[in-house]
Formats: structure tokens, sequence, C-alpha cells
């Protein structure tokens, strides 16, 4: 590891795959690995939102003829186990938050 104040991306990258194997709470991973625990938050939101940057996209969705606002409800299948539901749709930052989480179960 970099010894000097700043450390490379490659670095942070492998520290927050670290942390999020290791279970740990923020401030005992950081406490362990030396770092500060608002350095390690700021990478764990940096790397997020650049792996949701190139992993983000958006689908066109079609509506059939007689549709109305007032009825949207929403089903999200994931694979052959699991649907979820809504009544209305969410935010997209709830879905693409959802999805993330999602991946880590």
């Amino acid at each position: 590891m970099a010894t000097g104040l700043r450390r490379p991306v490659e670095e942070w990258k492998l520290l927050v795959s670290r942390f999020k194997e290791s279970g740990m709470t923020q401030k005992a991973f950081s406490e362990e690995a030396g770092i500060k625990v608002c350095s390690l938050q700021y990478w764990l939101r940096k790397i997020s939102s650049d792996d949701e940057a190139s992993s983000a996209r958006f689908v066109e969705l079609k509506t059939r003829a007689g549709f109305s606002a007032g009825g949207v409800s929403v089903s999200l299948q994931i694979g052959s186990d699991v649907t979820i539901s809504f009544a209305t749709l969410p935010p997209p930052t709830y879905l693409a938050e959802l999805s993330r989480e999602m991946k880590t179960c």
C-alpha cells in the first residue's frame, strides 16, 4: 500500500473491495487499514457512482392504447425466483440502489 498522502485509484478500488468483503464496520476497517473513515466513505461513493455510470442504461417503455397514468403498477422479475411489485413507479435512483444491493446478496 502507498505510504504517501495520495493513493492511486487502483489501490482505493482494492481497499473498497476488501472493505465490502470484510463484514467490518467502516470505522473498524479504516483503523485496521490505516486510513481515515471519511476517505473510505468518499471512495465508497466515488467508486459506486463510477460503477453505476458505466453500467446504467435506459430502456424505452411503450404503453398500450388506453393507458391511464393513475393506474400504473410495476413488477420487476429477477431470474425465475424473485418478483418485486410496486403499486407506483419508484424513482430511478431507488431502482438503481435496489439493483446494486441485489447484486451483493
